[in-house]
């Protein structure tokens, strides 16, 4: 208790100022999130290059002997970089190794796929396989043409606004170019800067909408043959073959190619991305992904970050049985979690129970409580993965010997995850190990994360209060997304299908934009000294999922059976209720400071001050824990009832 004792403000009034009155000095030494995941960070690291095989996995075995390897043989890196670098050159030339004269849309299909397997270069999409938008007999995942994350985030830095960032990512591009062509310097270096940095510009302009609206909007199936027919651009036949060839990925199973579906989020954007790479004379091209595929390779540019990215489920598997190394406390702490989360789905139906729009509309409540019924729970970590046997099991066909080359690790590492995703072998969407809980809209799924419920925010000791407004308002926050702004277009199976009458979809739609106009009035200052509004749509679905997650959280906590346990209190906390450490614990979570601009124009999440005054001030029971006059900050007359009674 004596970290909330430390963290009151006793100066700020938390009617006027809760932000301020739990969190009197957000930095990110004093966040708990990012104190959490700093720790993992490093326990990982020091885990792959200080720790020893333990018990009798091979698989563990392998995660020691590749990076003892890698270490041994690092000094090739240089060599190793300007390597690939020539590979990729020879893929833009003929049989006599003269430059293509213009680069044709099999040939880009080959390099882009060349790239995205063998470096994990994403430039028109990230490698993702995904649930079928619609019910199909013959697949239930497929290659997804994604807007890839990193593009989503980087095209802000084209932005003149920002010069600080424009300026970051031509330094980067100027260090990546350097292993491309080393000889050149001074103007002549800096003017193919500028030439590569105008295509990223170019990039960065495509990407015109984003977000999980856009994707529902935009989305569309296709096979491979009716998206040589919608995006000529690009031989779409040619890139999912060799996907599959250069990763030795069993992807097609049997099914003709030209029927293979493929899902685009945004065909629109993915044909603009195309354009730019084909309009681009191909000697500039071959230096800008060459350059790209560089800077790729540079995200591991150290052993241990390469070793993780080849073991993703070994690193998982250390961090869970070095935490708990006795399979019963395991056991009990998935137990006890899970109770929580059980706990806060029936707080969910209840509130559902309660809404008119919802309980007396028949097709608006079977489509609630079907959601309800078969979402799928991963808490804690998938079942399994502190298994040895499950875990040798997936990295049986990973071979390592005591001739390998840094060249031949790193090509084994980027096919071997390639492989694996291609063959949905290994999820890469989900890692324990980062404060990351997720809902999938595809297949109706939240997964509570290991890191994410860390001793700070819960443990089977500590007071309900705290284990509800913390880690139960996360979980609550994600059991609403299948019922946010993005959540009721899909069905209890995952499938595009909205299953909301249209008299409560007007019901939902009025109460969903009192939340975009509310947040949208919320202004925060950015590096460059401009005033910006958050965008209330884009940040839709997560404010929903905070108001009504901490609604069904709060409403768990109030009939737990140990609400009223006694609590040690410090000097602070002498008069503080149960009610209030609820809410004092909820705000914990995002006591950490704003995010930078750049990402806040994209970030479908709103600032963390915001986060936590949006929530309160539309929250009663907030308003009576703390006795707040009417009209306060924290409890104003106007303000959106988000999936309550009063609805």
């Amino acid at each position: 208790m004596d970290d909330f004792n430390n963290l009151i403000n006793e100066k700020a009034d938390p009617c006027d100022d809760f932000y301020g009155y739990v969190c009197p000095n957000p930095t990110l030494e004093n966040s708990v999130m990012h104190r959490d995941d700093m720790k993992i960070r490093v326990k990982n690291t020091d885990r792959v290059t200080t720790g020893n095989a333990t018990g009798d996995s091979a698989a563990v075995q392998k995660y020691y002997d590749f990076y003892n390897r890698c270490t041994a043989v690092f000094s090739e890196f240089d060599q190793t970089v300007r390597g690939f670098v020539h590979d990729i050159d020879g893929l833009f030339r003929d049989n006599q190794g003269v430059l293509y004269q213009k680069v044709d849309a099999t040939q880009l299909a080959n390099i882009l796929a060349y790239l995205t397997v063998n470096h994990d270069t994403k430039i028109i999409s990230s490698l993702k396989k995904q649930s079928l938008p619609q019910k199909d007999e013959n697949f239930k995942r497929t290659l997804l043409i994604e807007i890839p994350d990193m593009m989503q985030i980087t095209r802000l830095y084209y932005d003149p606004e920002f010069p600080n960032y424009v300026s970051l990512q031509r330094s980067q591009l100027r260090t990546a170019y350097a292993y491309v062509d080393s000889t050149i310097q001074g103007s002549e270096l800096n003017k193919v800067v500028l030439q590569l940095f105008e295509i990223d510009a170019k990039i960065a302009k495509a990407l015109n909408e984003s977000g999980i609206l856009a994707t529902i909007k935009n989305l569309r199936l296709m096979t491979v043959n009716e998206a040589m027919e919608a995006l000529p651009e690009l031989d779409w036949r040619t890139y999912v073959t060799m996907l599959a060839s250069y990763s030795n990925a069993n992807l097609l199973k049997g099914t003709k190619l030209g029927d293979y579906p493929l899902i685009f989020d945004n065909p629109k954007i993915t044909k603009s991305l195309i354009n730019v790479l084909a309009q681009t004379p191909p000697e500039l091209l071959n230096k800008y992904l060459k350059t790209k595929a560089v800077q790729a390779i540079l995200d591991n540019n150290n052993c241990a970050n390469l070793t993780m990215f080849a073991f993703r489920l070994v690193k998982q598997h250390l961090y869970i049985t070095d935490l708990y190394p006795m399979a019963s406390d395991r056991v009990n702490l998935k137990a006890s979690v899970t109770k929580m989360v059980n706990n806060l789905i029936t707080s969910v139906r209840d509130m559902g129970d309660q809404i008119s729009w919802i309980k007396n509309d028949t097709q608006t409540h079977a489509g609630f409580t079907e959601k309800l019924d078969k979402l799928k729970k991963v808490v804690g970590y998938e079942d399994g993965l502190d298994d040895t046997n499950w875990l040798d099991a997936k990295y049986a066909d990973f071979t390592i010997s005591g001739n390998e080359t840094l060249r031949s690790l790193f090509l084994k590492a980027y096919k071997f995850s390639a492989k694996n995703l291609l063959e949905d072998k290994i999820d890469h969407e989900i890692d324990i190990t980062t404060w990351y809980d997720a809902y999938d809209l595809w297949t109706n799924r939240i997964s509570i994360m290991l890191a994410s419920y860390g001793t700070e925010i819960y443990s089977p000791n500590y007071v309900p209060a705290i284990n509800y407004g913390g880690l139960g308002s996360m979980i609550g926050h994600e059991i609403i997304h299948a019922f946010d702004t993005a959540g009721i277009n899909f069905d209890s199976d995952g499938y595009l299908q909205p299953w909301m009458s249209e008299k409560s979809k007007e019901h939902y739609d009025s109460m969903a934009q009192c939340v975009i106009d509310e947040y949208t009035e919320f202004t925060y200052n950015g590096e460059n000294g401009k005033v910006y509004n958050l965008d209330g749509l884009q940040t839709s679905g997560e404010n929903v999922a905070d108001n009504a997650g901490l609604h069904a959280a709060y409403n768990a906590f109030m009939i737990h059976p140990d609400k009223s346990k006694p609590f040690p209190r410090p000097s602070k906390l002498q008069n503080i209720t149960d009610e209030q450490l609820f809410f004092m614990s909820f705000a914990r979570v995002w006591c950490t400071p704003d995010n930078e601009t750049p990402l806040k124009l994209i970030d479908p999440h709103a600032l963390p001050r915001y986060r936590i005054l949006g929530t309160l001030r539309n929250f009663k029971p907030f308003r009576n824990a703390f006795n707040c006059p009417a009209n306060s900050k924290y409890a104003p007359e106007k303000h959106c009832d988000v999936l309550t009674p009063s609805n």
